[in-house]
């Protein structure tokens, strides 16, 4: 009998043990149940920062490549302003004017190019 009473209390402490493993374990599935939760609650919160730095991002992208891009195309746009105003400026419009007559018995032509400022 006294073998059986031994027998009897470690097993006795060998349920205890393992419910106090069960209760630790289960205090640490709840602590990570709460950081679980306490992330999903940091995620959602800051999920609105992340699009509107996601939505700033793109609207700095865009502009950055038109910012690029524009001076270009004032750029070429200012020379061909300059090209053509130079060109009107420098150059007026010309007309040909061919003479035909004869010299020494040869038919002779001849071609030359006059200012077409006297048409306007």
């Amino acid at each position: 009998m006294n073998n059986r009473l031994g027998e009897s209390r470690a097993a006795y402490r060998e349920v205890q043990e393992r419910h106090q493993d069960l209760q630790r374990i289960e205090q640490t599935i709840a602590e990570l149940a709460q950081l679980f939760n306490d992330m999903a609650i940091l995620v959602e919160e800051q999920g609105e920062q992340v699009k509107a730095i996601e939505v700033a991002t793109q609207n700095v992208q865009v502009d950055t490549e038109a910012g690029c891009v524009l001076p270009r195309y004032l750029s070429h746009a200012i020379r061909l302003t300059s090209f053509l105003t130079a060109s009107n400026i420098q150059k007026k419009p010309k007309r040909l004017q061919c003479r035909r007559g004869r010299s020494g018995g040869f038919a002779s032509s001849s071609c030359s190019l006059s200012s077409l400022s006297s048409w306007w």
